[in-house]
């Protein structure tokens, strides 16, 4: 028998990414999709904003369901733009971001999933992957994009999105990789699983 969570999140293809993942390695779960109603909070800490789109979304829905947040860090720029990643992608624009990655294009994309099958029993897992910013992958005229087409993971010939479908998208996308450690607590798999 299927166990049904809610996927909370504003973005169809973060939901159709997470949902191809749990088909495929976790097919007992269903996933099923919603939007929130709520604008999400603006922090520069990690874990507060997973915590409180997890409480958000209970409050809401009511149901066990799953959160996410992803962003990432300029090396040069530790602590930016981190959670406000779409934001400051939004602002910089393509021409932004190449005036920032002239002298240091090294990053660190990272993500969160939260969880929450009742009032009080919450829990969080995530990921972080080293690469480096490639922003001319960006179409030249998009102002309002995400890291996925310009994050480029070490290791990998490829940007996140072109990884989306891949085989090797689990080695790394920080989304999946937490998704991964989720779905191993769970199932009370060992985190090599």
């Amino acid at each position: 028998m299927a166990t049904t969570l809610l996927f909370v999140t504003e973005k169809e293809a973060i939901f159709d990414q997470v949902n191809e993942f749990f088909k495929k390695h976790a097919p007992q779960i269903e996933l099923v999709f919603k939007t929130p109603q709520w604008h999400e909070l603006q922090s520069l800490e990690e874990e507060r904003v997973i915590q409180h789109k997890a409480m958000r979304a209970w409050n809401h829905f009511k149901q066990p369901l799953i959160v996410e947040d992803s962003g990432f860090y300029f090396k040069r720029y530790p602590d930016f733009p981190g959670t406000l990643s779409e934001f400051a992608l939004s602002g910089l624009a393509r021409e932004g971001i190449n005036k920032l990655c002239r002298a240091d294009n090294q990053a660190t994309a990272f993500s969160w999933i939260g969880y929450i099958g009742q009032s009080n029993a919450d829990c969080y897992f995530n990921s972080r992957v080293e690469g480096y910013i490639l922003d001319e992958f960006a179409p030249a005229t998009q102002t309002n994009f995400d890291m996925m087409p310009i994050f480029h993971p070490e290791g990998s010939t490829k940007t996140l999105q072109q990884l989306i479908g891949n085989d090797r998208e689990l080695q790394f996308s920080p989304r999946l990789k937490a998704c991964k450690k989720f779905i191993n607590w769970y199932f009370d798999l060992p985190e090599d699983v």
